[in-house]
């Protein structure tokens, strides 16, 4: 009886579960190997740009973030990008002004050590998520994680991100997934991968239906890879050097399957005067030079996945608008 009863137990787990297109369909599932949303030619796919900040955000960080968004995207609609507030040093007050101008706030956390016990991440995120809620920051709009240094903390932080409520998380580093041909579209974890593919921490190998994972491709600069732009800061010492090393990758993004180009920013980076320049200057120039290229936030590229629409009608898609 041993046998039957754990085979038994994989399948209601879905672990032997092969993800397809008849187990698996938009917009509340997407396999982690699918196809390019809707089967749409690259052409189709519109090239988005996911700025994320995180860390600490108090006055100092905020103005240097605001200067980052200046242009506006093919609709008319400003730029934006999400902001993953931690809760020491945090004004929460300002994570609502960021709100209130159409960003969307998510939670990173918890500081320190990562915890080993499952309470331990439960509090960390809700202590964050009742401090938004408190400044006025609609609790329905707070979606996405991401775990502390992009060290993801597997079953622990998306039970702790089922219990607060969490759609998405986005800190999974991947080099197994970072060239044009292997870049990943957001994907959900209702058949997850028991192969871990995140260079530090790691991912559920359980079932969490609906909820959404958003991989961070290595950059590649110079013939060095980095989890994020300042962690190439050997080979990044120009704001030449921190346009290309963007432009680049994202050139590898929209000459390949057009997945999400991640753009990870945090204080470090934006202190430094020529790499804040050099950011500027990079998203200033793909929305002049591509007219396909979106920059917005995280959760408008899984609204994206969940109903994806062509670039000839995208201007239309009511996730993107901004009235």
């Amino acid at each position: 009886m041993l046998l039957p009863l754990f085979i038994l137990g994989l399948v209601a787990s879905g672990w032997c579960q092969q993800c397809n297109n008849n187990n698996c369909e938009p917009p509340d599932c997407r396999c982690f190997d699918g196809d390019e949303p809707g089967d749409f030619d690259r052409a189709d796919i519109p090239q988005m740009v996911l700025v994320t900040l995180g860390y600490e955000l108090n006055s100092e960080y905020g103005d240097l973030y605001k200067s980052l968004f200046t242009v506006r995207n093919p609709n008319d609609c400003p730029v934006t990008g999400t902001i993953f507030v931690q809760d020491v040093g945090s004004d929460y007050n300002l994570a609502k002004d960021f709100y209130d101008n159409k960003f969307e706030i998510g939670i990173q956390s918890p500081q320190g050590e990562k915890p080993t016990e499952q309470k331990d991440w439960d509090d960390a995120i809700k202590k964050v998520k009742d401090s938004l809620v408190g400044a006025g920051i609609n609790e329905d709009d707070i979606r996405g994680f991401k775990a502390n240094a992009l060290n993801p903390g597997g079953l622990l932080e998306y039970t702790a991100m089922g219990t607060n409520k969490l759609v998405y998380s986005v800190d999974c580093v991947t080099t197994q997934f970072d060239t044009k041909s292997t870049y990943k579209f957001p994907y959900t974890f209702d058949f997850p991968d028991t192969d871990n593919s995140c260079n530090t921490g790691e991912l559920p190998t359980e079932v969490f239906k609906g909820k959404w994972g958003i991989s961070i491709p290595a950059l590649t600069y110079k013939g060095t890879k980095c989890a994020t732009a300042a962690g190439c800061a050997a080979v990044v010492t120009t704001k030449q050097d921190a346009f290309d090393i963007l432009y680049n990758n994202f050139n590898e993004h929209y000459d390949g399957n057009r997945a999400p180009f991640v753009v990870e920013i945090d204080p470090v980076w934006v202190k430094n005067q020529d790499y804040l320049d050099g950011t500027i200057e990079f998203l200033e120039y793909v929305r002049a030079a591509f007219d396909d290229t979106w920059i917005i936030n995280a959760w408008q590229a899984v609204e994206w996945v969940r109903n994806p629409t062509p670039t000839s009608n995208i201007t239309n898609f009511d996730p993107w608008k901004c009235d």
